[in-house]
């Protein structure tokens, strides 16, 4: 597993599709490292057939693409609104291990990652949020700019501030604060 995803990422660095991380694998990096099955990739939408090209056994699966490379999986999805091109703007390279091998990985920063999160908002995605929050420092009024633009995200932004201070006012009160 660790091969192809290094393999996979060495090529797409290569050929300078500009991608970036997110979701599972991204959240681990900015806090606790947890196991993922798959890889989720943003691609910028014009380099789509390009990917294609380099990646033929690529296949479309709603709106995102899928490349199935047991055991791993990688989802490739669009970067199309105006929030996904400045997020692949302000991706962050990182140096991670893969295996045995350090290799450089694109990665979408926490607060891009926050806001993918808030725009799904399962059960996972609001526990990914809190462990970001939890693990970095966050440029909230960045987050802010982007869900004021939203009703829906906003109205979510406002619930994890107050599942944060729920959290926080109880750790005082057990004395872990």
């Amino acid at each position: 597993m660790e091969e192809d995803l290094l393999n996979l990422l060495k090529l797409l660095r290569e050929k300078r599709v500009k991608y970036a991380v997110h979701d599972g694998f991204a959240v681990g990096y900015y806090s606790e490292p947890r196991a993922t099955r798959d890889v989720d990739l943003i691609v910028l939408a014009k380099d789509i057939p390009r990917v294609q090209k380099l990646l033929p056994e690529m296949y479309r699966e709603g709106e995102r693409y899928v490349l199935e490379m047991t055991p791993l999986y990688v989802e490739i999805w669009e970067a199309s609104s105006d929030h996904d091109l400045l997020s692949l703007k302000r991706r962050k390279a990182k140096r991670v291990m893969i295996g045995e091998e350090e290799t450089v990985v694109y990665l979408l920063s926490p607060e891009d990652l926050i806001i993918k999160k808030l725009d799904r908002f399962s059960y996972k995605d609001r526990i990914d949020i809190r462990a970001i929050l939890d693990s970095v420092k966050v440029n909230t009024e960045y987050i802010r700019r982007w869900v004021v633009l939203r009703r829906d995200l906003m109205r979510r932004w406002k619930e994890v501030a107050e599942d944060t201070a729920r959290i926080d006012r109880e750790r005082r009160e057990k004395g872990f604060l």
